[in-house]
């Protein structure tokens, strides 16, 4: 099996409109979508620096707004062999050509204008054949929200989905301070950013707090938790607790950053290993620092107790989860780390599995103890006790799964589409009616 899935390497997203579509029953039947059609559609332009085909929330709000009946424009990034245009069911996706890059700050600097000039160009062509009743850019750049300047003129609502908050993002890549001219910088765009825009949307309580701090009226804000679709990530088994007779399978996934603390993971399977626990970990997605923590594997000895899939599509990350008997969210614990929400932890108690995360500030927000167990940020003694003393107790891991599932309950995605739909309705009314 664990060779299968390893072979599942990171294919250009061709056909991806159809596997969108049939992927999930629930997101309506092409009878449902057709009636909604005739009636007069509401048009959005969405634009996304970014893979559509790789961005989980993208595809959620996607699926949401076609429920809710609007006709959608996206416009986004073109991996190698996607094609430039293509449309189904009331979504055509415009791909421009520029690619994902990580690098340096010169890097970042120009793709992000690069990708802005683009999608300015292309949004004011699209916008007279379509015009639009609303536009949303989903950050990064905060800056981009300036490629629908000319629309602005034009009266069509902007609306910002906030992914992260980039001063912060910015202070953990490059370990500066919050006075560093970069940090200052970034600010200073995103207060302009937030002022030129009609409407913010952030993902969790701590974001939305900083926000209004700094100065983004109340009116203008609105949370859209980041979480997972709960018609496809679902539980469909019975909860198992941890069988102390067998081996100690361990999952966490997601993109593979010096941030998102996987050296600490790799270290706690050594000191598992030298206290002679049977355990296994299984980490799913590619990154920056994919070769880094591969090598420290080697390096301590531990590889062969380790296996690296690599990217993987979301069906085979749920069946990774499924074969998990606890699941670990580990962050290296700063500004930035501390006002994340992932959506993984989501995820895992979304299927039924016992979660153990870093003692970040927003997840300890939401989650109490008993719902997840906590460990100190980058210790991995501290997570090796955590994960001995939550296998050593089924009764336990039993209660946190069914207490995390009621928590969970607020923000299924179920609820936040419906909420993200009224408040864009609510933009095209407000609009309307100024």
């Amino acid at each position: 099996m664990e060779e299968a899935i390893s072979m599942r390497s990171l294919m250009p997203d061709q056909g991806y409109l159809n596997e969108c579509y049939h992927s999930n029953p629930n997101h309506g039947s092409s009878e449902t979508r057709t009636v909604k059609h005739h009636r007069i559609a509401k048009r959005i332009c969405i634009i996304r620096n970014f893979y559509f085909g790789r961005d989980p929330r993208v595809r959620k709000e996607v699926h949401a707004l076609l429920d809710d009946g609007w006709s959608i424009d996206l416009i986004c990034q073109r991996a190698e062999g996607e094609p430039v245009t293509e449309s189904l069911n009331g979504l055509t996706v415009h791909r421009l050509p520029v690619k994902h890059l990580r690098g340096g700050k010169i890097s970042y600097l120009i793709q992000y204008s690069t990708f802005l000039l683009l999608a300015f160009i292309k949004l004011s062509s699209l916008h007279y054949k379509r015009r639009f009743d609303l536009v949303q850019i989903n950050t990064m750049p905060d800056a981009l929200v300036f490629s629908g300047c000319l629309l602005k003129l034009f009266k069509v609502p902007l609306v910002m989905d906030m992914h992260e908050l980039m001063p912060e993002l910015f202070q953990s890549i490059y370990k500066v301070g919050k006075s560093h001219l970069m940090i200052r910088s970034l600010k200073w765009i995103e207060s302009q950013s937030t002022a030129f825009s009609d409407y913010v949307i952030t993902v969790n309580e701590q974001c939305k707090k900083i926000l209004l701090d700094r100065g983004v009226p109340k009116t203008k804000l609105c949370i859209v938790h980041n979480v997972p679709d709960d018609t496809l990530f679902t539980s469909h088994c019975n909860f198992e607790t941890c069988d102390p007779n067998r081996r100690l399978n361990l999952f966490s996934h997601g993109c593979i950053l010096k941030r998102y603390g996987f050296e600490t993971l790799i270290k706690a399977v050594l000191l598992l290993k030298q206290q002679n626990l049977p355990v296994h970990l299984n980490i799913a997605g590619d990154g920056e620092y994919f070769h880094v923590i591969k090598d420290l594997a080697n390096s301590l000895g531990v590889a062969e107790s380790i296996t690296f899939f690599g990217f993987v599509p979301f069906e085979t990350v749920k069946q990774l989860i499924e074969q998990s008997d606890i699941c670990i969210v580990c962050l290296e614990k700063d500004n930035y780390t501390d006002i994340m929400l992932p959506n993984k932890l989501f995820e895992y108690i979304a299927m039924d599995k016992p979660v153990i995360s870093s003692n970040v500030d927003t997840i300890k927000h939401y989650f109490r103890k008993g719902e997840v167990v906590f460990f100190e940020s980058g210790n991995a003694n501290d997570l090796v006790r955590v994960i001995r003393n939550l296998s050593d107790q089924p009764e336990a891991q039993t209660r946190m799964v069914q207490k995390a599932r009621e928590t969970y309950q607020d923000y299924v995605w179920s609820r936040e589409k419906k909420r993200y739909a009224a408040f864009l309705n609510n933009a095209i009314n407000v609009n309307s009616l100024g």
